[in-house]
């Protein structure tokens, strides 16, 4: 299935286009900096970190990005947890993001989209799409031995 929306980028319409990706050994190696860059850190695996998630190919005009999202249904409703973000290419636009995550979230009858990163500028590029910083994640390493 592939979706398509209208989303305003840089002043021009382009048309955005979502396809869902089969799991391969090349989606999953192109997910491997995003899975490193985990804020769970050494805690997770590639296979905790993605497993129960749907890769989707996010194109406007040359941008490509690769997302995996997890839909979790919870007790009012439901949230996608955006799990893996890869750019293809030396520019990742973040309304290309936004417009992905929002696509795969109406798909699977999401009201919310969440994302966790470490990194500032996929955190700004959020923002300025128009998503909230709701809370912290605060870590800290504990000597058990």
């Amino acid at each position: 299935m592939v979706m398509a929306c209208s989303v305003r980028s840089g002043g021009n319409m382009d048309l955005t286009k979502v396809t869902p990706l089969p799991w391969t050994s090349e989606t999953l190696d192109a997910f491997t900096r995003s899975v490193q860059a985990n804020p769970w850190g050494p805690f997770e695996s590639p296979e905790e970190v993605l497993g129960g998630s749907v890769a989707f190919l996010v194109e406007e005009g040359a941008t490509r990005v690769l997302l995996a999202v997890r839909p979790l249904p919870l007790s009012h409703g439901r949230r996608l947890d955006v799990v893996g973000l890869a750019g293809q290419g030396s520019y990742c636009k973040s309304s290309v993001v936004d417009a992905g995550a929002v696509m795969a979230a109406r798909q699977f009858g999401c009201s919310m989209v969440a994302m966790q990163t470490q990194n500032p500028k996929v955190a700004r590029g959020a923002l300025r799409e128009g998503w909230t910083t709701t809370g912290a994640i605060l870590t800290k390493w504990i000597n058990t031995q």
